[in-house]
């Protein structure tokens, strides 16, 4: 079944239009009657992309930082992966860096650390707009640092590097100093649980050394 399946029938929430669809989730335009006329990013928990610390980041910021380069955060759907935001309208324009928007990241990015201990990014994209007042909004983005790895394809890639740098620190750790420096190394890679193409590399290159 899928993640979006029923909540569009949510009493009272009427869906005036969709602003896009991602990895992430899905974001509409909804009139709702307690917060008016704003965002609801539903985020879809079986997306690629979508991670529960990610989301609970994210929420974490909107909830303590104030800014006015955030648009108002008004609340979460119960405990689902569902967010209410001030709906931004702003201006089609081109997106090249300017000493303005870096200022307005930042800025924002001060605030952001000061409050809960990480930054953002992705705000060079259609993220970062410039509403029709003249100020800038992000309406969306990004985490950086090490959270920037909890979605599911970054923790699978970041679970095989770093398993694949230990069983090879292992192996050398297990060579002793001297063997290595000589032919034997060759007879210890022979032997050595390695798929076949890097055991032929590290023993050519021993062999050279040699």
């Amino acid at each position: 079944m899928s993640f979006f399946s029923g909540f569009s029938k949510t009493a009272s929430i009427r869906v005036l239009k969709t602003l896009g669809r991602g990895g992430e989730g899905v974001a509409q335009v909804v009139k709702h009657p307690q917060y008016g006329t704003v965002v609801r990013k539903t985020y879809n928990i079986a997306g690629k992309l979508f991670s529960k610390p990610l989301f609970e980041k994210k929420l974490e910021i909107l909830k303590k930082v104030k800014s006015p380069h955030l648009p108002k955060f008004y609340g979460q759907e119960g405990n689902k992966p569902i967010t209410y935001h001030e709906y931004v309208k702003f201006k089609k324009e081109r997106l090249n860096s300017t000493p303005e928007r870096e200022k307005v990241i930042k800025e924002l990015n001060k605030q952001v650390r000061s409050r809960t201990g990480t930054s953002i990014k992705d705000l060079y994209t259609s993220n970062l707009v410039k509403g029709k007042d003249g100020s800038y909004k992000a309406i969306d983005f990004l985490i950086d640092g090490p959270l920037s790895r909890t979605s599911r394809r970054g923790q699978l890639k970041h679970t095989l590097r770093t398993r694949g740098r230990s069983a090879m620190g292992k192996l050398l750790r297990s060579f002793d100093p001297e063997a290595i420096r000589h032919k034997s190394r060759k007879e210890i890679l022979q032997n050595a649980n390695l798929p076949k193409p890097q055991r032929d590399r590290l023993i050519d290159k021993a062999t050279k050394a040699s």
